[in-house]
């Protein structure tokens, strides 16, 4: 684990933190408030890590909550093998136990990006004690992903990962019933990467959800995009 974590950039107002399990090591970055507080995970999109929502953590952290952005199983700063959802949910489950075993949580936020959005989604039906959503240009459904998706090699890795079973059980739409907490969902109009319907069509089947549409906005939000969108989620999610 020491070689993964290592090879995380350093963040000078962060602190490193890693997860140590049986089967897997999780490594990222916190940014802590001094008392009580929600607690907001980030998970990042396919081909990242990390260090890539570390400037968006940055700016959840400043709205009052403690910000963890936390590396998924496979990608840089984590141990494990990466299957695109099918172990992240007991991860998270396990993650989530640890950090409000510190007794300093109020609430739990899923805040993922992409992928990150897939895993958000999944974790929050299967695991207990997420209390809201904000999915970023999400993967919901994916056969449809595999067939709309204008990126060959995003194409490619479905066809070479996903197993049978997986197209239904790991596609959030598959598990609407169980997101019965707020949801905040945001696509991009332009998204070539990850088709805006994704997205749409799991707002329209949770009724606790509300959806974000950019006009412009390609799969990865710009600056001032994610400033909408967390000022958003700091209005919807009530923190």
């Amino acid at each position: 684990m020491t070689d993964r974590v290592g090879a995380l950039p350093v963040v000078p107002d962060a602190e490193r933190v890693f997860f140590s399990f049986p089967d897997v090591e999780l490594g990222g970055y916190a940014w802590w408030e001094s008392g009580r507080a929600p607690l907001v995970i980030l998970l990042h999109g396919w081909a990242e890590d990390s260090y890539s929502l570390a400037e968006v953590a940055r700016k959840v952290h400043a709205l009052g909550v403690h910000a963890v952005s936390l590396s998924l199983r496979g990608w840089r700063g984590s141990s494990g093998v990466g299957d695109y959802g099918r172990s992240d949910p007991d991860d998270l489950r396990r993650v989530i136990g640890v950090l409000r075993a510190r007794g300093d949580v109020e609430r739990v936020l899923l805040f993922g990006f992409s992928m990150g959005g897939l895993v958000a989604l999944l974790s929050a039906a299967q695991v207990d004690g997420v209390d809201g959503v904000v999915a970023v240009s999400p993967v919901t459904h994916l056969p449809s992903m595999r067939d709309d998706t204008r990126s060959n090699v995003a194409r490619q890795y479905f066809v070479d990962t996903i197993t049978d079973e997986q197209w239904v059980s790991g596609s959030p739409l598959s598990h609407t019933k169980r997101l019965t907490m707020p949801v905040l969902v945001a696509v991009g109009l332009d998204d070539g990467v990850c088709p805006p319907d994704q997205g749409r069509r799991l707002a329209e089947s949770v009724p606790t959800s509300h959806l974000m549409q950019f006009e412009g906005m390609m799969h990865q939000p710009s600056t001032g995009q994610w400033d909408e969108i967390l000022e958003e989620a700091r209005r919807f999610l009530r923190f």
